[in-house]
C-alpha cells in the first residue's frame, strides 16, 4: 500500500476561453451593467429553468446553446464551450438592441 501512494501525479490541463473576434461595437445611448451574480443552488444546473407558475419550475434540457465539439479531449471541448459563449453573447446582445429599438444588427 505504501508503494501505490508514491506514484506520480498526472499532470493538469488548464484551458480558457478566449475571445471570439467580432464586428466593430456600435456606438449607441444604451448601456447595461451587470452587478454581482449569484445563482441559488435550486437553479445551478446546465438545463435552461423555465418557471412556470408561482411553485413550478420547468427543466428545459434542449434549448441551452448547443456546439458540436470538433475532436476528443479537454482542449476540443474548451473550443466548444468558448463558441457556444460567442453565441449565446451575440443572441443576448441582439435582444438588447431590440429592447432599444435597434433592432439586431
Amino acid at each position: 500500500m505504501l508503494a501505490a501512494g508514491c506514484g506520480s501525479t498526472p499532470a493538469s490541463n488548464l484551458y480558457t476561453l478566449s475571445a471570439v473576434p467580432g464586428p466593430a461595437a456600435g456606438s449607441a445611448d444604451l448601456s447595461v451593467a451587470v452587478g454581482p451574480v449569484s445563482v441559488p443552488a435550486a437553479v445551478e444546473r446546465p438545463q435552461i429553468v423555465v418557471t412556470m407558475g408561482p411553485n413550478q419550475v420547468w427543466l428545459d434540457e434542449f434549448n441551452t446553446v448547443r456546439e458540436e465539439t470538433a475532436g476528443k479531449g479537454y482542449d476540443a471541448l474548451a473550443a466548444a464551450h468558448r463558441r457556444a459563449l460567442a453565441r449565446l453573447s451575440q443572441d443576448i446582445a441582439n435582444a438588447v438592441r431590440a429592447l432599444d429599438g435597434g433592432g439586431a444588427r
